[in-house]
């Protein structure tokens, strides 16, 4: 599709670390992810492409938002650095980048959002809402007072309470799972009625499979091989395992449950299908987007990351004050 692309049909819709969204201009629904300009550490879009399809979307399936590979010709790609230098957006493209990557916006049409916190979102639209979580590290058999992720947002961003802690809703026990899902509405509660939304997400977490369930699928693959271990031990960029790698992309990811009331007033049927569960007159839909492939030679920063967590305190030193333990 070289020479199809019109930088004339983009606005700037967002930008992460990596990589710029651009919003097409007649059709919100869609965005088109164009690489950054990251001169010392460049991963190209195909590759990319090519690691999420022959790997993520293999483990997440129909979770993975719908991407398409698009070929950016040297006038549109010029044309849109242009675009974000007039706009003073604080960023540039790759312009020798020779792809970018097509994806569904998973917030076409939202008019309002609230922050329940650092991980979590809710973008109100006319005829939905969604709910944008990052579950960053699921532990599954937590051993310490506190799991990795409340851990470091004690130590490192110096939050003073906790939101909510994502690897409680792994927990068997329905009234932990329960008692989570309402800590990440919980600051709204004053705003909006979100009792409808608890009820959905409570009752996804506790009926779907370990295959159905996001953040179970999520928690399995992350800690495929014990993989977080070898992080403290690690000397060299060759010391990193596909296992690894695959368990730091699906640490980064984001999440979006989509809440949709459906026209079958009537409906009283539950189920679980493939990202959708439908439960009475409300369907909700997931999907996952920000898996890329990480890079072996974020080794350093990792490791170091892991040691000085591990020195601290935070594991194992109660606060009741940030928040009560983790253990499941």
């Amino acid at each position: 599709m070289v020479g199809q692309l019109d930088a004339s049909e983009w606005r700037y819709f967002a930008k992460g670390n990596a990589n710029v969204l651009l919003q097409n201009k007649s059709d919100s629904r869609k965005l088109l992810r164009l690489r950054q300009y990251k001169p010392s550490d460049y991963q190209s879009t195909i590759d990319i492409y090519r690691y999420i399809n022959s790997i993520i979307a293999v483990i997440l399936k129909d979770f993975v938002v719908p991407m398409e590979l698009l070929e950016l010709s040297p006038t549109f790609s010029n044309g849109i650095s242009n675009l974000l230098k007039t706009e003073n957006r604080n960023c540039d493209i790759e312009t020798q980048e020779k792809y970018g990557i097509l994806m569904d916006n998973c917030l076409s049409g939202v008019i309002q959002t609230f922050s329940t916190g650092k991980f979590a979102k809710l973008h109100i639209s006319n005829d939905s809402v969604t709910l944008e979580l990052k579950p960053k590290w699921l532990d599954p058999t937590i051993t310490t007072l506190y799991c990795r992720n409340c851990a470091n947002e004690k130590h490192y961003e110096k939050s003073s309470s906790r939101n909510f802690c994502s690897s409680r809703l792994l927990s068997k026990d329905k009234s932990v799972v329960l008692g989570t899902v309402r800590d990440i509405f919980r600051s709204l509660q004053a705003k909006i009625d979100t009792s409808l939304y608890e009820k959905i997400l409570f009752q996804y977490f506790v009926s779907a499979s370990e295959d159905q369930n996001i953040l179970q699928l999520l928690s399995v693959f992350q800690n495929q091989n014990d993989n977080r271990k070898l992080i403290k031990t690690l000397e060299s960029e060759k010391d990193v395992t596909d296992d690894l790698l695959l368990g730091m992309a699906l640490r980064d990811v984001t999440i979006f449950f989509k809440f949709i009331e459906l026209d079958d007033k009537s409906s009283n049927s539950k189920h679980v299908r493939g990202n959708e569960f439908i439960l009475g007159q409300n369907r909700l839909l997931i999907k996952v987007v920000d898996i890329d492939n990480k890079s072996a030679k974020k080794w350093k920063y990792w490791k170091d990351t892991e040691c000085e967590l591990l020195d601290s305190k935070e594991f194992d030193e109660l606060d009741l004050s940030w928040g009560p333990g983790c253990v499941l």
